[in-house]
């Protein structure tokens, strides 16, 4: 009965553990990890591509992804001095365009936006034009 209850417990522990290392190779199978000759690759994608292109055009840089090449990495350089400005360029234009449609949408609902502030006593009623 004891070495019973032990083999149970053996078991049991060698399945937890095979388990978890399922989940481990499942993990690594899609990083881009090779379990049989543990190389690693990228697995690039367009929405991977994208996102590095924005951190660098952006100047965030997670350091996610990096050119490991000296060509890539003159690529990026380059990629960068003439993206950056372009970028910035770019983000001022969206900019003005969310802010004229926020000044026009306050200036078509400023009156409703106070009657409903007023009604949830979130500002004093104004006096009555006479």
């Amino acid at each position: 009965s004891s070495a019973e209850g032990n083999t149970t417990e053996f078991y049991e522990g060698v399945n937890s553990a095979l388990s978890e290392y399922e989940v481990v190779c499942s993990e690594a199978a899609s990083a881009g990890v090779d379990i049989v000759s543990k190389e690693y690759s990228f697995n690039w994608d367009y929405i991977q591509s994208c996102f590095f292109a924005l951190t660098i055009l952006t100047t965030i840089g997670y350091g996610n992804f990096a050119a490991e090449t000296s060509g890539g990495r003159f690529f990026c350089l380059l990629f960068g001095i003439i993206g950056i400005p372009f970028m910035l360029s770019v983000l001022a234009d969206v900019g003005g365009i969310f802010a004229e449609i926020l000044q026009l949408a306050w200036g078509n609902n400023k009156d409703r936006l106070k009657l409903l502030a007023e009604k949830l006593h979130i500002i004093s009623p104004s006096p009555e034009k006479g």
